[in-house]
């Protein structure tokens, strides 16, 4: 009977060791876990509150609205091309501004996803001239067709139509447009984006097309017009 008692003892003694044990890990456990401050979540993500935090990439013109588009040029490109505008007078900077204003609007609006990069933009100010009055060169007339085609004018034919009326010297904005957005592509491209890039010269809305259509068009009326 001593034995018996003695055994129950021992029963008892190891039943209340194992609660106390039990409910002291949980409580020890959540005091752990209210003294832990709490980290934030990482994102996998990285998202941007503000516009102006998006660095300036290859994908920028595919990417902007068209409400964007100003910002990109006054805040992304010109910054990066002091140099270059350095040498110009305050009226060309306001011309340069407003040419990559317009030819960026116009890639962005109009041209297939595929198009709406920079070399596409090299590819306009390469064809772009310094026309008399009242005549265009091959983006002038593509701008202009592709505003007819639309009831309501867009933001970049605005641009465009106010850098045609400034009095300066057009040859000078457009080579200074030329070399900003050829140093651009240089930082931006690490390899030579006429080979990283295929335009699909397939694509009915391909402007790349449409550019060389123009000019094609144009030297054969310059070759008729000497006969």
């Amino acid at each position: 009977m001593k034995y018996l008692v003695l055994f129950v003892k021992i029963i008892t003694v190891f039943d209340l060791c194992c609660l106390a044990v039990y409910f002291g890990g949980d409580i020890v456990s959540s005091l752990i876990r209210k003294l832990k401050k709490k980290k934030p979540p990482t994102d996998v993500f990285e998202f941007y509150e503000d516009s102006g935090d998006v660095p300036l990439s290859v994908d920028s013109i595919r990417m902007a609205f068209q409400s964007d588009i100003p910002d990109l040029v006054q805040e992304k490109i010109l910054p990066q091309a002091k140099e270059t505008l350095d040498a110009l007078t305050e009226p060309e900077k306001t011309a340069v501004s407003l040419l990559l204003r317009a030819y960026i609007g116009y890639i962005n609006q109009e041209g297939p996803l595929d198009e709406q990069n920079f070399p596409l933009l090299m590819e306009l100010l390469k064809y772009t001239e310094a026309t008399p009055e009242g005549t265009l060169d091959i983006p002038g007339m593509m701008l202009t067709e592709a505003a007819e085609k639309s009831c309501q004018k867009e933001d970049y034919f605005s641009d465009y139509r106010r850098y045609r009326l400034m009095q300066v010297d057009k040859e000078r904005v457009i080579l200074a447009c030329q070399v900003i957005i050829n140093d651009l592509i240089g930082r931006l491209y690490r390899y030579d984006y006429r080979f990283g890039y295929d335009f699909d010269l397939a694509e009915d809305r391909s402007l790349t097309k449409r550019l060389h259509e123009k000019q094609e068009k144009e030297v054969d009326l310059y070759a008729s017009g000497n006969r």
